[in-house]
């Protein structure tokens, strides 16, 4: 068991700037999609209350 976690935390290392290269590129694509989603939610008038609440935590979290 240990030696089964000793390889996943070597391949999480070697993973680990591939994966910050994809979740700067998801923050991007995320802005854009909140950008596109605001402008689509301002021309709806019947705003659905969790997509807003949705809007807000990414808004914060970013």
């Amino acid at each position: 068991m240990i030696f089964i976690i000793g390889i996943w935390q070597n391949k999480a290392v070697n993973l680990y700037p591939f994966m910050r290269i994809v979740s700067f590129w998801n923050i991007v694509f995320l802005r854009l999609t909140l950008k596109l989603n605001k402008n689509l939610l301002i021309g709806n008038k019947k705003n659905n209350r969790r997509t807003e609440v949705l809007f807000n935590a990414s808004e914060i979290r970013l």
